[in-house]
């Protein structure tokens, strides 16, 4: 299937084996928008995106999942945004409290989500831009990220702070407050404004189940990235060399 209009999603609709295109939104997921669910595979999302027409818009430039969801086997690449230039995963606590629903008992397991529980698996996201923060991927307050790779992305946003946080800090994975990696390659992302940094994140927030995890997981210029705050285990270096 080929689709040029963005498409907007629940939890009652799954994409499959398409082709989504030169597709545009004011703020949220420039070719797909999955909001509060919704399941996407074996999709080819290009030259899509979030125009941003305020400073605190545009989110996802090619995906931008929201509280719910799901992306896997697909390609995300040409996608620009204000944050998340291919792929933005957001888990809103006040509207999905985790506590709260596994404390109630009208809830079956397969209901029950935490802060992880919207991710991405087996993806290729290259070649995106982000014009404020995290020019591959951006995970806002929540998302796994799992067997992706993450190359050639770009955040050309100034190395500024706004609303409490710096921005301008990642071309690959930016994580705000909550979010897991692993089993997934940031390498060749660029951001001049921090040193070609892969990855960057902020704690705001600390709670219950709130924590920033990269597990088996491999980054280029990783002997110069923050890890203040994230719980690590198998995270290893790649050579920048080849870039």
């Amino acid at each position: 299937m080929h689709i040029d209009v963005s498409v907007l999603m629940n939890s009652y609709i799954d994409v499959y084996n398409s082709i989504v295109n030169a597709c545009v939104s004011e703020n949220f997921g420039g070719g797909i928008y999955m909001d509060g669910g919704g399941s996407a595979e074996f999709c080819y999302v290009h030259t899509c995106q979030s125009v941003c027409v305020g400073v605190v818009e545009g989110y996802g430039g090619g995906v931008c999942i929201d509280n719910e969801g799901s992306l896997g086997h697909s390609h995300i690449t040409s996608c620009a945004a204000r944050c998340g230039g291919g792929l933005l995963i957001s888990h809103n606590n006040e509207e999905y409290p985790w506590d709260i629903r596994v404390a109630n008992p009208v809830l079956s397991p397969d209901t029950l989500t935490s802060y992880y529980s919207p991710f991405a698996t087996a993806c290729v996201i290259n070649n995106n831009a982000a014009n404020a923060e995290g020019g591959g991927i951006y995970l806002e307050e929540g998302g796994t990220i799992n067997h992706c790779t993450v190359t050639a992305n770009c955040c050309s946003g100034p190395d500024v702070t706004y609303y409490g946080r710096r921005h301008g800090r990642s071309g690959g994975i930016f994580v705000r407050n909550c979010g897991l990696m692993f089993n997934s390659v940031f390498w060749g992302n660029r951001c001049d404004a921090n040193n070609d940094i892969q990855f960057a994140s902020v704690r705001q927030k600390t709670g219950s189940g709130m924590e920033i995890f990269a597990y088996h997981t491999a980054f280029m210029n990783h002997d110069i990235t923050d890890w203040t705050g994230v719980k690590k285990e198998e995270v290893h270096s790649l050579d920048k060399r080849n870039m």
